[in-house]
């Protein structure tokens, strides 16, 4: 059973107010909120799930982080991709071990963050952003969650000027920039023949657009869907759903080129 070390990331769960925090014991050995300063520094050596008491009486446990967890709860910039429509994109673009993968528009770094999980150690991630400061924080990001950018490379570019050779690089693709159907053609240029593309669109001009520059690209299988999420309250004789959903967050659009 592994013990936690100071240098562990954290998840630090109090059930009554039903808050979750990323945190790490060596840099905040104790954490203080309203409901009293918990010791996160007793929980080194112990096992993941241990309880800890505030000065004011109040129970937080120390658990593993998921990697749900971290793509929610990594401070973000820009607006956050949903893992609701994260789990639709590596399915849609089958995301798998040793996979090459394309990234256009890094953002805060959390789907960055998702491919890297998923194309494991063999594969690669290679993510384009044309700001700068969006890479900084993109890279605190990452390091913050995975220590080191491992698989990952991370380019600054203008985007339509990308700097790869004329031949297949990648083995799917994912875009998620204000104009997505401006960078398709580049895309394809890189991407190997009847490979999966995706685009994020939120508003439906944009899903438009870019479903008219993949059909006059030749791409085929263009499907464009919406994932809708909303949880549920068990209780005990009054189970219903939660006043609350997830709902539009974005569009997706899925295609395939072709020779």
């Amino acid at each position: 059973m592994p013990e936690i070390r100071e240098e562990d990331l954290i998840l630090f769960f109090v059930p009554s107010w039903g808050r979750r925090y990323l945190l790490r014991i060596r840099e905040r050995p104790t954490f203080s909120t309203h409901k009293g300063t918990f010791p996160l520094k007793e929980a080194v050596g112990r096992p993941f799930g241990v309880a800890l008491r505030s000065d004011r009486g109040e129970v937080g446990y120390v658990l593993r982080p998921t990697l749900e967890d971290l793509l929610m709860l990594l401070p973000r910039r820009t607006q956050v991709m949903y893992p609701k429509d994260i789990g639709m994109i590596l399915l849609r673009l089958g995301v798998g071990r040793g996979m090459r993968v394309l990234e256009v528009g890094t953002g805060n770094g959390n789907f960055t963050l998702a491919l890297s999980y998923f194309v494991g150690f063999e594969g690669r991630v290679v993510s384009l952003e044309r700001r700068r400061d969006h890479i900084r924080h993109a890279r605190s990001n990452l390091l913050k969650a995975l220590g080191a950018l491992g698989n990952i490379t991370l380019l600054q570019v203008e985007e339509r000027t990308w700097p790869f050779p004329d031949r297949p690089l990648f083995d799917a693709a994912f875009v998620d920039i204000p104009e997505p159907w401006k960078v398709l053609p580049e895309v394809l240029r890189v991407c190997s023949p009847g490979g999966p593309v995706g685009c994020l669109c939120p508003t439906y001009n944009q899903l438009e657009k870019t479903g008219m520059e993949m059909e006059a690209l030749g791409m085929v299988d263009v499907e464009a869907l919406e994932v809708l999420y909303r949880m549920i309250l068990p209780r005990e004789g009054k189970t219903r759903p939660h006043q609350t959903m997830v709902g539009h967050t974005a569009f997706l659009i899925f295609g395939r080129s072709t020779l």
